[in-house]
This record gives C-alpha cells, structure tokens and sequence, in this order.
C-alpha cells in the first residue's frame, strides 16, 4: 500500500474524523491489465469487489479503458490514510502529502511497487538508469523522497524539473543496488519497464 501511494493508488475515507478508510486502484492502458488484475488479488481478502472497467474519451476522442476497484472501509487503514492524508487549512478537503513516517515504513516491496506504478527506463536501451514520475508531489516533499533513499538504502537520486512538474532519476550507478532491491517483486507484465541492456 506505501508503494502504490507514492503512485496512482488513493484512500477515501467517508468519516471527518478519519476514522475509516477505503483504497482505490484503477490503471489505465492494455499492458497494465495484469497489473491491476495482480492488485486485485493482493488485496483480495480486503475487497468484495470485482475487478471493474470504465471508459474515458481524451480530448481528441480516442477513447481509453480504465480497470478499477476498491476495498472496503477499515480503521485499520486510518493510520495510513490520515499519515498520507491532511485536511487543507479552512477546508473539509483532503489533501495527499508524504508522511513523516515514510522512512520507517517503505521497504524495498514498496519500491517495487512504486516503480510498477510509476517509473519507467530512462532513453529506453540507451542507458541502466530508471525514472520515477512524481508529478503531484512539491519539490519539497521531491528533497524528503531523496534523504530516505539515500538513508534507507544508499542510491543516490537525483531531482529534474519536467515543465512544472518534477521527476527523481536514479542513474546508472545506482543499478545493481536497484535492481537488487526491486527485481524479485517485479510482476511479469512490468518487466518491460526495467532496463536490462542498453544499446
């Protein structure tokens, strides 16, 4: 869950008070089927809910297939979904943030799993280097994901800007230390996204 939070995955929760939470995954695009298909089953004692699909029509009319699902609503989420979770000043909305508690609770399954969500081969066959998208995070919480890296498990990350946005880059020295962290949990419909040679 930590994983897919640094994600796409998010939590509800229908109490003021936090009290309860639900998780939601819903993945888009064919290659990413077995993936949320995978999700579903990982998280199949905490769901009652098939896997779902939804369609969505971009702005050019190319329409999109989307697989979704939610569990049910349990305090014992409440402690991760009120870490990840705080209400914004003079509002009933929440707003998704990273956790003071981040560093002791990812480990290298959570990697995995953020990377089968959001990261990617840097120049694709051209270098050993991996991308994380991390779009929705500000530059400050980007400088936090880059100390707990470095504390927890020694790989030097780098921050690059895309547009407004900005991107962690783990470079080519980081490799070995990477792919021995994450590799074993990777499912087989994501190994296309982790480099293995380069050209």
């Amino acid at each position: 869950m930590i994983g897919l939070l640094l994600g796409d995955g998010n939590m509800q929760t229908f109490s003021k008070t936090g009290k309860t939470w639900r998780f939601r995954i819903i993945q888009g695009g064919e290659n990413h089927f077995e993936y949320v298909t995978h999700l579903r089953y990982v998280f199949n004692d905490w769901t009652a809910m098939n896997l779902a699909e939804n369609h969505e029509k971009n702005k050019s009319g190319k329409v999109y297939k989307k697989w979704y699902f939610y569990t049910l609503s349990f305090e014992q989420f409440s402690e991760i979904g009120n870490a990840f979770y705080v209400l914004e000043p003079n509002r009933e909305k929440r707003k998704k943030v990273l956790p003071i508690q981040l560093k002791d609770w990812i480990t290298d399954l959570s990697l995995a799993y953020w990377f089968m969500d959001d990261g990617a081969n840097k120049w694709k066959n051209k270098v050993l280097a991996f991308r994380f998208c991390t779009d929705s995070f500000s530059e400050l919480e980007i400088d936090f994901l880059i100390n707990i890296l470095k504390e927890k498990f020694d790989l030097n990350v780098t921050k690059n800007r895309s547009k407004n946005k900005w991107r962690l880059y783990v470079g080519t020295e980081n490799y070995d230390k990477l792919k021995k962290l994450i590799y074993p949990h990777i499912i087989p419909s994501m190994l296309h996204k982790f480099p293995i040679n380069k050209l």
